[in-house]
């Protein structure tokens, strides 16, 4: 089919409502009526080389415009993708009645945008991406890798041989629907690209399968294993404790391993945001099922021949996916850039599970979870074919320590900083060794003035010392002392 065709149906129609009130994100922008068709058309390219999504013209600023006030211009936006981008972008539109600014009978415009398995660009040969609630102007490297990943990407909704409709958890997808308000369920199908009853294109998606298969694929599943020690070993000195396989579908093998890591975590005392030292996880929650979201929601689906890997240490746990890191993302942008591989797949949990975030924003809370528990930031490293991130239980080997001594140093420090706030800048300073002023301003989300007076409380105990004569160097650092009372803030 050529690239000019538009989407034969309009799927999911929208409501005003939703489409005045719903957040911006990954799969959805407001336009002004007054927009450019060149802007438009910038936009347009953005969701096509990304996820594909939908733009609602004629609202601005919360408010209804309308467009019914311009036909012409209507005529000029429907033409964009026609006249301003390269290869046209596949789209369908449809105009939604509704009441404007004024009082008036009017019509807005969405325009729902295919992803696409090719790049696409402007007349003026500018490539754009969809990321979050922004759209990105594409280097010539960044526009070289992203060909590389659509390559890839066209896997996600390649059609399974043989598959028909019936072949799918009816009743998991009814749920689906009702979750999202979709019109239909066979709407609901074709505009996530799950399945398809076009004359020309006809059954079940690869994103179908995995997500709602009667019969998953054999090949998806996530492998737990629990070593004793720090180190894998081989043969008659295996110190394999446990070996588990989670099968399914990709939600339900998400559920599964929420709840068996969330068994299997151990727990170490530790200090917690009350102040006091209480016996919590050795890890996060959020951080180890972010890990694992990301590693089943973003694997290379391409690669049968094995699935994703969870290894639990004594010191660490392991989340192992096949494939390389997706389209831009490289480890060290990971935080702020976003590309989904399997974009079908990635839109239906995110809708479904509420764990895909957008703009990396579950990968960027990772970070913030784990430091806000005192341990390591993640660590992400990249194989021949697959992606790791090792999540350390420990900041560093600890020390035997007197709980009596960390308490009468906590009280002391309590009197003077509110222990909700104390308790993210021990655990900061102490995984980040030094903090400059402003860090500590974000962190805690305070005045200058009051960063001031908790610094030098800790100053007065011997915990830190600043780096600069002058108190007003905005270069100037916090630097952590050789205390012991850095040692002793866990114990196993």
């Amino acid at each position: 089919m050529s690239q000019q065709r538009q989407l034969a149906v309009f799927d999911d129609p929208p409501q005003v409502e939703t489409l005045l009130k719903k957040k911006e994100d990954q799969w959805f922008e407001r336009k002004s009526a007054r927009i450019e068709p060149r802007e438009l058309a910038n936009s347009m390219i953005g969701f096509a080389n990304a996820d594909g999504g939908r733009i609602a013209v004629g609202i601005h600023n919360g408010e209804i415009e309308g467009v019914d006030s311009a036909p012409d211009r209507v005529n000029d936006f429907l033409q964009a993708a026609l006249d301003f981008t390269n290869p046209p972008v596949r789209h369908s539109h449809l105009l939604v009645g509704c009441t404007n600014r004024n009082g008036q009978p009017d019509h807005l415009l969405v325009l729902d945008i295919e992803a696409s398995e090719a790049i696409h660009r402007n007349k003026k040969q500018e490539c754009f991406l969809r990321v979050g609630d922004e759209n990105r102007h594409l280097n010539l490297i960044q526009e070289r890798e992203l060909a590389f990943d659509k390559g890839e990407a066209i896997f996600d909704s390649m059609l399974v041989p043989d598959w028909v409709r019936e072949d799918l958890d009816l009743i998991a997808v009814e749920e689906y629907k009702a979750k999202v308000g979709a019109s239909s369920v066979e709407a609901l199908l074709r505009s996530r690209g799950l399945y398809f009853d076009y004359p020309h294109r006809k059954g079940v998606t690869q994103a179908g399968w995995l997500l709602f298969g009667i019969q998953p694929p054999i090949w998806s599943y996530v492998r737990y294993l629990r070593y004793t020690g720090v180190v894998a070993e081989t043969g008659v000195r295996s110190n394999v404790a446990e070996d588990i396989l989670l099968e399914g579908t990709i939600p339900s093998i998400i559920a599964q391993a929420q709840k068996l890591l969330g068994e299997k975590i151990s727990t170490v005392i530790r200090l917690t945001p009350s102040g006091r030292f209480e016996r919590v996880a050795t890890l996060p929650e959020f951080a180890w099922l972010e890990a694992i979201v990301n590693a089943v929601t973003h694997r290379s689906y391409s690669f049968q021949g094995d699935g994703v890997r969870v290894r639990e240490f004594d010191d660490r746990l392991e989340v192992e996916s096949p494939g390389r890191l997706p389209g831009l993302v490289r480890v060290q942008n990971i935080q702020n850039m976003r590309f989904s591989r399997n974009p079908h797949i990635a839109r239906v949990l995110a809708e479904l599970t509420g764990h895909v975030r957008e703009l990396n924003e579950g990968v960027r809370r990772m970070f913030e979870e784990m430091e806000r528990y005192g341990l390591r930031v993640p660590v992400f490293s990249i194989g021949e074919g697959n992606v790791r991130v090792t999540l350390y239980k420990l900041p560093e080997p600890m020390e035997p320590f007197s709980t009596n001594e960390i308490e009468v140093t906590m009280a002391m420090l309590r009197k003077g900083i509110n222990s909700t706030r104390l308790v993210p800048l021990l655990s900061a300073l102490k995984t980040r060794k030094q903090m400059a002023p402003r860090e500590i301003m974000a962190l805690l989300g305070v005045t200058p003035p009051t960063v001031r007076n908790y610094m030098r409380i800790l100053e007065r105990e011997g915990l830190v010392r600043f780096s600069s004569p002058s108190r007003t160097n905005p270069n100037a650092q916090w630097i952590i002392s050789e205390a012991p009372f850095w040692r002793l803030l866990e114990n196993n």
